[in-house]
């Protein structure tokens, strides 16, 4: 299943490059950035009628921008990428945070059982 791309944004280096090698173990082309800000100041902005990325994942606490603004964000400006195709992980997921996430689409999941979590998650999801 070659071909499926995975936009990750976490601030802490080990932790992302983690999940860069666990997401690459699902054959995903990962492509990582420690923030939303430089994940924005680095890249285009999407104009195509089909989604940049085949899954986003992004940490809740980060400098200057954190995942929930982030969504919010993807959202506000027609994101194409599915909604039940977006995750945040977090060290400190509080009940009204997860419920943000939701809101905006997206799943959420407590850092300590987030590779449990997406393991079962991208099993889950249909081609």
């Amino acid at each position: 299943m070659a071909g499926k791309t995975a936009l990750l944004l976490e601030d802490d280096d080990d932790y992302r490059q983690v999940l860069e090698e666990f997401l690459s173990d699902f054959d995903y082309a990962v492509t990582s950035y420690p923030s939303p800000l430089t994940f924005i100041e680095s890249s285009t902005h999407c104009a195509s009628l089909t989604p940049c990325y085949d899954i986003v994942i992004t940490d809740n606490q980060m400098p200057g921008m954190d995942g929930i603004d982030f969504l919010r964000l993807l959202h506000d400006n027609g994101c194409k990428i599915r909604a039940d195709r977006k995750v945040l992980i977090s060290g400190f997921l509080t009940r009204e945070v997860a419920r943000t996430a939701e809101a905006l689409g997206s799943r959420s999941f407590k850092k300590l059982t987030a590779m449990d979590d997406l393991c079962q998650w991208l099993g889950n999801l249909p081609a």
